[in-house]
């Protein structure tokens, strides 16, 4: 696609979101009309359905390149993309969202007095506790692993602290946003 083709693209583009993948974001444009031609991070993309192999699974060219894709999305905004055998987790947003959420995380980080409440990202199983109550741990220490849609997911601390509470139990369903860990500052 020549730089003509890039600029009109561009101008064109009716929505704009961003998708987390791997902790790793990636602005994505594409144009409700035109759902073939897709710029992510500024590079474009042309992109063809060849074949729907089920309700979750697709065959797609890429810039020509062929690609099975099975898509996973059991709630808005979030899911599992598996890309030719490889999974990944993806969260999908829009810009408003995302200011709204930097803002939210700003905001937590100025209290620093008040206990920080760790809840689940998704629906799941606990499968291991890794703390206790009255343990002290540093940011990004592993608490727990939550195995959701065959995959196994680790979170970890996001301050430095002690374990308050645990308000869960291990091999017990969570919902998302169900209450995790207590970290006192």
């Amino acid at each position: 696609m020549h730089a003509i083709g890039i600029v009109n693209l561009k101008v064109n583009y009716m929505e704009e979101l961003v998708l987390k993948i791997n902790e790793k974001e990636f602005i994505t444009n594409y144009n409700k009309n035109n759902s073939s031609a897709i710029v992510v991070n500024g590079t474009p993309y042309n992109v063809e359905l060849l074949r729907r192999l089920s309700d979750k699974t697709f065959v797609f060219t890429v810039n020509q390149k062929l690609c099975r894709i099975e898509l996973d999305f059991n709630q808005p905004g979030m899911g599992f993309v598996t890309i030719d055998g490889l999974a990944f987790e993806i969260e999908i947003t829009d810009e408003t969202k995302k200011l709204l959420q930097t803002y939210i995380n700003n905001s937590e980080k100025t209290d620093l007095t008040s206990a920080k409440i760790v809840k689940a990202p998704m629906p799941g199983m606990i499968i291991k506790l890794l703390v206790i109550e009255g343990q002290t741990i540093s940011k990004d220490d592993k608490l727990l692993i939550i195995e959701s849609m065959k995959m196994e997911n680790i979170i970890k601390s996001p301050i430095s602290g002690t374990i308050g509470r645990i308000y869960i139990s291990e091999s017990n369903p969570v919902e998302k946003d169900a209450r995790l860990v207590e970290i006192v500052p």
